[in-house]
This record gives C-alpha cells, structure tokens and sequence, in this order.
C-alpha cells in the first residue's frame, strides 16, 4: 500500500525546453549557443559535476512530498569567483524540483507506485554560469521501487453460497478463493487458509491458489447441511498485511441438488 504500476516510460527524443511532458532526452543539448566559438568556450570555462549520470532508487514508502533524494554538484573551470545555479530541462508536470542553489532534488507531492502510470524517470539537469550563461548538464536517472503497502482484498465480505452434494468425493473442487493486491513481485504474494466454520476438517484449501476443495472427512447431509467457513489470506512479505471473507456452502443430497438446477 507512497512513482505505481509496473508500466514502464514510453520514451521519444525531442529538443529540450519542453516543461511538463513525460518525454526522454536520450542526447544532452550542446552547453554553449551554436553561434559560440571554440575559443569563446575555453575563455569562459566549462562546467563540470562531480558525476556525469547517475541512477537513484526511491522505495515507494519515502516518495512522499518534499522528500530530498539525491543533491547534484558541479564546478565550472577557468573562473573561481563565478557561481552556479542548477535547473530541471524537465520536471514531469511539476513532480519533481530542483533547489536553484545548492542542486538538490526532491518530490512536489507524494507518489503511490499502486496508481501512478510512470516508475523511471529521467530528469535532464543543467547548471549555468551566471557571469557567463555556459551550462552543463548531467542526467539523473529516478527509478520509483514498490512497497507492500497494500492489504489482499476479496471481492465481497461473504462469498457464496456454494452447493455439493454429500456424495462427493476429496478433492472435488468447490470454489476457487481469491483475493488481490495492487502490490507487485513478492509484494503482491498471498497465502490462504480455513480459520474458523470446519471444526471436522470436512474441507482443504490450496495455501497458495485459494482453491477450496472436499477434504478427506466424509461430508453427511443429515449432520451439518451448511457451512460458514472463515478464510484468511495474508501477504507473504512484511508487514503482513491480511484480511478476511466468509464463504457459505451448502451439502445437498444428489437428488435436491439436480432439482435446484432443473
């Protein structure tokens, strides 16, 4: 259960200046204006960050509004008394933001990887002389990890009612169990069980399909002829978050249950 889903960034290649969209820019633009000469780079210096590219995980728990994740740094040669500032080519519709003076990026709002539509991003940042207007830039690389922060859920609070007949046999299937998470990977992993309603273990459930079957006791219509079966399903990573459904089954005899679905 706080960038959602599994799906991945469509990527297209385009000049930079374009704030907001979700494009990619795979080839950083040229630092100084066309028009400028080689000799004119040299005479103002070059800037340089202390890591040219770099990948950042963020656990989805600390993708929260205001969240510092990295802090990136550069030097410009040839001039000491000039000074930088950094600036985001790209914020991702105001997702993300960089500190003008001291280049630290953070989040704007917080992000839940169950709902959002994008988990890599790739920030484009550049920091420019203010003596001089020479940029340079870097590319850092934010890839959004998913947390178990999202309970199993089943479709409804009691599920049924289910019939068979007394006859049947173990191993005859009654229904499938299922819960779901919009956790993903080991996150999204689930495990079932009968915890209450079958104190003669008249029935199994597969631990991880969810598959409720006739046990090994023998049903008897004439002793119980319903049942109010409590199954739990938990995940299978910490925290362990679990939850609860009812599930109703009916024992008929062979002849009632051919009438029930004449």
């Amino acid at each position: 259960s706080s960038m959602g889903s599994t799906d991945h960034l469509t990527t297209t290649e385009h000049s930079p200046g374009s704030v907001g969209s979700t494009d990619v820019y795979t080839t950083p633009p040229t630092p100084l204006s066309s028009s400028a000469s080689t000799d004119e780079c040299t005479a103002a210096g070059s800037i340089v960050f202390d890591i040219e590219e770099q990948s950042i995980q963020i656990d989805e728990s600390d993708a929260v509004e205001d969240y510092v994740f990295v802090s990136v740094t550069a030097e410009l040669t040839g001039d000491s008394g000039d000074t930088l500032s950094y600036h985001l080519v790209d914020n991702y519709e105001g997702v993300f933001t960089i500190n003008e003076t001291t280049g630290s990026l953070s989040l704007t709002a917080d992000i839940d990887y169950d709902t959002t539509t994008t988990v890599t991003y790739q920030l484009l940042v550049y920091a420019e002389s203010e003596l001089t207007g020479v940029k340079g830039y870097t590319v850092v690389t934010v890839e959004l990890v998913d947390s178990n922060d999202s309970p199993p859920e089943f479709p409804s609070a009691v599920l049924g009612p289910f019939y068979i007949t007394e006859d049947s046999t173990e191993g005859t299937v009654v229904t499938v169990v299922e819960a779901t998470d919009q956790d993903t990977g080991d996150n999204a992993v689930v495990n079932y069980a009968i915890i209450a309603g079958d104190d003669t273990a008249v029935f199994s459930i597969d631990i991880t399909s969810g598959s409720l079957s006739v046990g090994e006791n023998v049903l008897d219509y004439e002793t119980t002829n319903d049942y109010n079966l409590t199954v739990l399903v938990w995940n299978t990573a910490s925290p362990y978050y679990n939850n609860t459904v009812y599930v109703v089954v009916v024992v008929v005899d062979g002849g009632l249950l051919l009438m029930l679905f004449l």
